[in-house]
């Protein structure tokens, strides 16, 4: 499945973090590292220097995974 943009997943982790993804992490690739049919993965660093790897669920993903399971 292709990425979703990187403008989206950022504004979805600032909404969700509720501040922007620069306070949250050091550093955030905005490139994924994958992408699937449900979310996608973007690799970053926290402050304290700790790798992750941040999954971000596709815009409007719940309502088609509520129709799947209907």
């Amino acid at each position: 499945m292709p990425p979703f943009p990187s403008e989206t997943v950022v504004a979805i982790l600032d909404r969700v973090y509720g501040k922007p993804v620069e306070e949250v992490f050091r550093t955030f690739e905005r490139t994924p590292k994958a992408s699937a049919s449900v979310a996608q993965v973007h690799f970053a660093t926290l402050h304290d220097g700790t790798p992750v790897a941040v999954k971000v669920l596709r815009p409007d993903i719940g309502a088609v995974i509520e129709k799947d399971i209907a």
